[in-house]
């Protein structure tokens, strides 16, 4: 079978996948990197990693990951700061909104500072040196987009 020009950018993950949402664009990079790196990139190209202060965000950031069929997990922009969790864009502390897996944040072996959030949603700590794919999120409200990169 012989894909299209437009069909092959689509596979490759040039193409960016748009998504429409009232809320804040989400941009899901499948490159890996450590989370330091992750939120360089983000700040540089967006505003920072994903930040989430509400269900319809989080319904948001899931909804997208489900479209593309992302089945893995990914670095969101919180951190423990002192035995204190905080969002990256401006340092402020852990909301009402909680999606931890069961027997989650753990802080296994003293070194799991940084979250990611998997394909259903749910939030993990890790070390933040290990290499994951990312979601950025650049801020604009009415109309949000998605970005997927190789």
């Amino acid at each position: 079978m012989e894909l299209s020009p437009f069909q092959l950018l689509i596979i490759t993950g040039i193409l960016p996948h748009i998504l429409s949402s009232r809320l804040r664009g989400y941009h899901l990079i499948r490159d890996k990197m450590n989370f330091n790196g992750s939120w360089n990139y983000c700040k540089q190209n967006f505003i920072s990693l994903a930040v989430v202060n509400s269900p319809d965000e989080l319904k948001a950031i899931t909804a997208e990951a489900q479209r593309l069929g992302f089945k893995s997990e990914a670095w969101i922009g919180m951190y423990n700061d002192v035995n204190s969790w905080h969002w990256s864009i401006d340092n402020s502390e852990l909301g009402s909104v909680r999606m931890w897996s069961n027997g989650e944040p753990n802080n296994n072996n003293v070194k799991e500072e940084c979250v990611k959030i998997d394909g259903s949603g749910k939030w993990y700590d890790a070390p933040c040196q290990d290499p994951n794919q990312f979601v950025c999120y650049n801020g604009k409200n009415l109309t949000s987009y998605s970005s997927l990169t190789n």
